[in-house]
């Protein structure tokens, strides 16, 4: 038989066994929401970061395209000043990496042999590529000559762009 003092004792232990119990519980708890809020805290600054990213790489691209541009234009420039450009200037590259605000451009000309017999003729593959940063754009024209004294027409012009 159990004496009035083992259930006091009993008692007593049971109290604070439960005692401690609930702060236990009280602890996890605390520990489980400060892990949530923690969590969604860090993920809300990963979001705004990768946004961030994105952001800025939608805009090298829009500036590698302006580079690429750019070097079709110069390329253009050069046909302008020299009226004898077929003899001063050949297939090739005719700028490489020129450098251009936060990147760089190239051009890259072909002249189209058409199997005349006048090379005045022949049309012309302007291939502009300008790059910034991971951002790389390209632009194809082509010249056609209209007459016999070779002035050219851009016919037709297409844009690649791969970013990455």
């Amino acid at each position: 038989m159990e004496t009035t003092r083992q259930r006091e004792v009993r008692t007593a232990t049971s109290l604070k066994a439960n005692k401690f119990r609930r702060r236990a519980v009280a602890y996890i708890y605390f520990l489980s929401a400060t892990l949530l809020v923690s969590v969604i805290g860090l993920s809300a600054l990963m979001y705004s970061r990768i946004q961030r990213r994105s952001a800025q790489d939608g805009n090298n691209a829009l500036v590698a395209r302006f580079y690429a541009q750019s070097a079709l234009e110069l390329g253009l420039t050069q046909i302008n000043l020299d009226p004898d450009w077929r003899t001063t200037f050949s297939s090739g590259t005719w700028f490489a990496d020129m450098p251009l605000g936060r990147g760089t451009f190239s051009l890259d000309v072909s002249i189209l042999n058409d199997g005349d017999a006048n090379p005045n003729n022949n049309s012309v593959l302007f291939v502009g590529t300008g790059v910034c940063d991971q951002s790389t754009h390209k632009i194809e024209i082509t010249l056609v000559s209209l007459s016999d004294r070779g002035g050219l027409v851009i016919s037709n012009g297409g844009g690649k762009r791969s970013t990455g």
